[in-house]
């Protein structure tokens, strides 16, 4: 370097400088999401009475909320979906072990619970995902229907909001978002492992369907 070359700052520590920065913007953003997981996952209705009432897939704890308000009067119908059998369990079926499908077993939380059985109906073709199951709603609620009430878990209700608002784009239909009370309390997600990996799990998922990410048209066969 000449003498008389004004000072400039090296590459290394420019870089240091745009790494630190990164970092601690990420925090940042982490405090955020910690301390408003709430806000950015629950977008929750009331209850209100329904054409019908669509009870999704991954937790039996949204089954049987749907059974209350199905027995209370909210809805004459409500509809279950039928998963894609996961390879764990497809491995077991090979061996000669017989599980229940996860819509037999929401069928029979229905019955034990009140639900008449011609008030049960099970979505068309077997989904991996929301998306999937959304679709499936769109094929089989009858084309009169005007309301719909969508039973999940609370840290779901957002996501779950936006891929129905899509799926149903082009129907004139009200679509209600209730979260189960049998779950666990959305403010308090980091007090076990199960609703911790959940909630960020989820967080995840909104972020993937903001982007685009759409699984369920590779959904297989169950």
């Amino acid at each position: 370097m000449k003498w008389n070359e004004p000072h400039q700052p090296g590459k290394r520590y420019i870089l240091l400088a745009i790494i630190g920065g990164i970092t601690v913007m990420t925090f940042l953003l982490g405090v955020v999401a910690i301390l408003f997981m709430d806000t950015l996952l629950r977008d929750t209705d009331q209850p209100e009475h329904s054409d019908a009432i669509i009870a999704l897939s991954g937790a039996p704890e949204r089954t049987l909320y749907a059974a209350d308000l199905i027995t209370q009067g909210y809805a004459q119908a409500v509809y279950i979906s039928k998963p894609v059998r996961e390879d764990a369990h497809r491995l077991l079926e090979e061996y000669g072990f017989t599980l229940p499908r996860e819509e037999q077993i929401n069928r029979a939380i229905l019955l034990k619970r009140g639900v008449a059985a011609s008030q049960i109906y099970v979505l068309p073709n077997s989904v991996v995902n929301t998306m999937g199951e959304a679709r499936g709603a769109l094929a089989a609620v009858p084309t009169e229907t005007k309301t719909i009430m969508i039973v999940t878990s609370a840290y779901h209700t957002r996501r779950t909001r936006m891929i129905f608002k899509k799926i149903f784009a082009g129907r004139p239909i009200k679509l209600i978002v209730v979260a189960t009370p049998y779950e666990h309390d959305l403010e308090r997600w980091w007090k076990t492992q199960e609703s911790a990996m959940q909630t960020i799990t989820e967080l995840t998922k909104v972020v993937f369907f903001l982007a685009g990410g759409d699984f369920s048209r590779n959904a297989i066969s169950p």
